[in-house]
């Protein structure tokens, strides 16, 4: 049995291995292409009144109308390189409240970056704020440059602009790209994949959850044992370091390529229902919840899923950072699999985020060790998962570990029969059986766990 499950998982780790490779070759640098790009800032601003390069220029050059007052909407670094005459930077971090005094409120204002996210993000939120007469450069500096339109830097012309980053550069002609500096290139190529604000929001949440479990735990496991605590919260917090890496390092490539081009071809079903603004983030939200419940069941049901997944489920001790406990090997598969879904189903990677943030804030707040009021427990559990449900689903006993497999919702456990209730929470076993020794809960213990016999 062990040679088969072993055979079984290098096969797996091999088709993976070669697949990330080939994507990491096909897509390094990012294929990106400015139609498909201006198709997601479209689907992301598409209240945003636009204008292209010509119209600018021309308008610039009529002395009958109101010149506008323009507005670069970049960093101090890519502002040096060069700009468009007589652009004034805004700082693409100002809030849109101060950003609205620093406007001429006698002209019009047209805003610009490198391709158009940036500008149209910023006119957006002044657009909200009120101010009506603001517009956003298709294609912005890239765009003005591939027109052959004139540049400057301290009053002086220039050709070169900055290439934002590495994948961005594609979209600008080779003889007009600035050497990007490494370090700036990483920041801007890698940085936003890393995903700040779930980021932020995470290790927030990891504090409160923290603080929580020390003043009212449920468990009373590490009450006098503050080292022992410690070092079960590294080991899981280095196991979802070390996915968060994979993710940001390959997987989020693949998924801006399928999403951008599910846009660009206006492919998948959110696509083909016309469906925007809040109603489609919030159907974005209950479809991939479905589709995290399905894959769940999956995992408790596929055998070849269940040896990754089971390194979740052997923690004897569960917290906050259980949250972050799964195994390399699940979470590969798990995003290769939402390739083929976020095209079917026509993913925007706004609305992934929004669902990756509230998704990670109530895994957190289902796997803490905390005692929430009875009456709170019994009225939350009909809307999001909650901890003494989940606990069920971490029991040694297996009837009750395949059942609520809910993430966020407990909608698709109610609707599939597979909810599921202890009147006593407290007496709750967690874990594998055969799997309670320590080095099987080591960080290298983990890793190991999909080649280890099922007891």
């Amino acid at each position: 049995m062990f040679l088969d499950q072993r055979r079984w998982l290098w096969l797996l780790g091999g088709l993976l291995l070669l697949s990330c490779t080939a994507a990491m070759i096909w897509l390094r640098p990012y294929e990106r292409r400015m139609a498909s790009t201006l198709a997601v800032v479209h689907a992301d601003f598409p209240l945003v009144p636009r204008i292209t390069v010509k119209e600018l220029a021309a308008w610039q050059a009529d002395t009958n109308r109101i010149p506008p007052a323009l507005y670069d909407v970049r960093t101090a670094d890519e502002f040096a390189v060069s700009h468009l005459p007589r652009a004034i930077r805004l700082d693409p971090r100002t809030r849109a409240r101060d950003a609205l005094s620093e406007l001429d409120p006698q002209k019009p204002a047209v805003l610009y970056c490198s391709v158009g996210y940036r500008s149209s993000l910023m006119a957006d939120q002044l657009r909200v704020l009120g101010r009506t007469n603001v517009f956003s450069v298709e294609g912005s500096i890239f765009a003005w440059s591939a027109a052959g339109l004139p540049l400057e830097s301290n009053g002086v012309p220039v050709k070169l602009v900055h290439p934002y980053s590495e994948s961005y550069a594609r979209l600008l002609p080779h003889e007009a790209q600035y050497p990007l500096p490494a370090l700036q290139n990483l920041a801007n190529e890698y940085g936003p994949r890393l995903n700040p604000f779930k980021a932020v929001n995470a290790l927030i949440l990891l504090a409160i959850f923290l603080a929580w479990e020390s003043f009212a735990p449920f468990f009373d496991w590490f009450r006098h044992h503050p080292k022992e605590r410690t070092l079960h919260g590294l080991r899981n917090i280095t196991l979802g370091l070390l996915n968060t890496l994979l993710i940001a390092l390959i997987f989020v490539r693949l998924w801006m390529a399928v999403t951008n081009w599910a846009a660009e071809h206006d492919f998948g079903l959110l696509n083909w229902l016309g469906t925007t603004g809040w109603r489609r983030t919030v159907l974005t939200i209950i479809l991939l919840d479905a589709w995290t419940w399905s894959w769940h069941w999956l995992n408790h049901h596929v055998t070849l899923f269940w040896w990754f997944h089971r390194t979740h489920h052997t923690e004897l001790r569960m917290d906050v950072t259980s949250a972050s406990r799964f195994h390399i090997g699940e979470i590969a598969c798990s995003s290769m699999l939402r390739l083929p879904l976020f095209a079917l189903l026509g993913i925007q990677l706004g609305d992934l985020l929004v669902y990756e943030t509230l998704l990670f804030a109530v895994v957190q707040f289902h796997h803490a060790n905390i005692r929430l009021p009875w009456w709170i427990e019994s009225w939350l559990r009909w809307f999001i998962v909650t901890p003494n449900m989940h606990r069920v689903h971490h029991s040694q006993i297996v009837t009750e570990s395949n059942s609520n497999y809910g993430s966020l919702l407990p909608l698709w456990d109610i609707l599939f029969g597979t909810w599921n209730w202890r009147e006593k929470p407290q007496e709750i076993k967690y874990g594998v059986s055969g799997f309670e020794e320590p080095a099987q809960h080591s960080l290298k213990g983990l890793l190991k766990t999909p080649w280890q016999n099922d007891p």
